[in-house]
């Protein structure tokens, strides 16, 4: 069946037309998304949201090139997606292993040797297997 067809009674909300559509176009997808992550399991979740997102979305699609580079083009952004909230989540990460360091570089020594000492004393009501 052309794409266009598809294309048409996709956006009436025709489920089998979209299974038909999937099953055209998923492999190659898959295969698209692999060369951008080593990591298969990856694409093929990328190439799942790239077709929920496909569906969600039927409605407000206008193609002007190929169903093929539009997949594409969607599947693509969001792998960059992916790799831009991985970023941020990263440096948030990064930004509080060193304000945990400064505080406790802040932290006054009789804290410290309060703390220990407390740890002594929880360690020693321990039964001696556990100690």
């Amino acid at each position: 069946m052309r794409n266009d067809l598809l294309l048409a009674q996709i956006k009436q909300g025709n489920e089998k037309a979209f299974r038909v559509f999937f099953e055209i176009h998923y492999r190659p997808l898959c295969l698209y998304l692999g060369t951008f992550t080593p990591d298969m399991d990856t694409a093929r979740e990328l190439a799942q949201n790239t077709f929920v997102d496909f569906w969600k979305k039927r409605n407000e699609i206008e193609i002007q090139t190929s169903v093929k580079s539009y997949l594409f083009r969607m599947g693509y952004n969001l792998f960059l997606n992916g790799l831009r909230l991985k970023k941020k989540q990263e440096t948030l990460l990064e930004q509080l292993k060193r304000q945990a360091i400064d505080e406790e570089g802040e932290r006054p020594e009789s804290d410290l040797e309060e703390a220990t000492e407390r740890l002594k004393n929880i360690i020693e009501i321990l039964p001696p297997r556990c100690q």
